[in-house]
């Protein structure tokens, strides 16, 4: 694919994203769930969700042979015999809304025959938009950004999930290294991405939707982004799940397979 289609097409995410976060900061005051968990998968949606995915969906749908794949919508199979692909969770962090913590972001990845070839993050609380295309480098609200310098895992800022702290899971981890904790597997993805952080990960599984953007753009800024056990990720599967992520500036991940080894 032509780097100035590409280009063109992370343009149009862009746009969708500002869009959609937009949206969320007018609605955030009303975010309501509505038939709980409708879909089986254990997430929340909301009418934020849905109505941020609506207008996402108005403005990616004129890019002609791309399909899609959303949290927000029944899975169209045949996203499968696509070359292309927008992979895209709207609100990325909803459970953080309903209990009042301001994390979320949107995410928007275009995926090429299994690979992520552009993504935007977009943070609609804090203002920061993270984006990168391949080869092209990544960014933070246009200026080129870098994962921190090979700092290794025992001295690095490792940031893990919210709610899987408050599940217990992390728990056997907390006398090992401290660790942060925020909301949004994207944007965890992202905090890593800029040098804010050197590692995240989970050992649960995630939805394509979670990490697709984040992948590139750690890539772009010099990471390294793989499954729990240390394997590429690959995207529009048929069941669309990734199975664990490590995201980290390439040296504390290889630390920190080693120290899981050891446990």
């Amino acid at each position: 694919m032509l780097k100035k289609n590409i280009n063109d097409l992370l343009d149009l995410a862009m746009k969708a994203a500002d869009a959609a976060c937009g949206l969320i900061s007018e609605r955030i005051e009303s975010i309501r769930t509505i038939g709980g968990d409708w879909d089986g998968s254990g997430h929340p949606h909301t009418n934020v969700d849905i109505e941020a995915d609506g207008v996402i969906h108005d403005i990616l749908g004129g890019a002609h042979g791309v399909a899609y794949l959303s949290e927000e919508r029944a899975d169209d199979e045949s996203r499968l015999g696509s070359d292309l692909v927008w992979v895209v969770d709207p609100l990325d962090g909803t459970r953080n809304l309903l209990t009042g913590y301001r994390c979320a972001v949107v995410s928007i990845a275009l995926v090429a025959r299994g690979e992520p070839v552009a993504g935007v993050i977009q943070n609609p609380f804090t203002g920061e938009v993270f984006s990168a295309m391949k080869d092209g480098g990544a960014f933070l609200n246009g200026a080129a950004i870098h994962v921190s310098p090979g700092r290794r895992f025992e001295k690095g800022r490792v940031v893990l999930s919210r709610t899987e702290n408050g599940q217990g899971i992390l728990r056997k981890y907390e006398k090992l290294f401290r660790f942060d904790l925020l909301g949004s597997c994207a944007y965890k993805m992202a905090v890593v991405a800029c040098g804010r952080y050197d590692i995240t990960f989970t050992e649960k599984e995630r939805n394509e939707w979670d990490t697709a953007a984040g992948d590139i753009i750690a890539r772009e800024a010099g990471g390294r982004v793989t499954d729990f056990s240390g394997g590429r990720v690959v995207y529009n599967k048929k069941v669309p799940v990734v199975k664990g992520l490590i995201c980290s500036n390439g040296q504390a991940g290889n630390d920190f397979k080693r120290l899981l080894k050891n446990l």
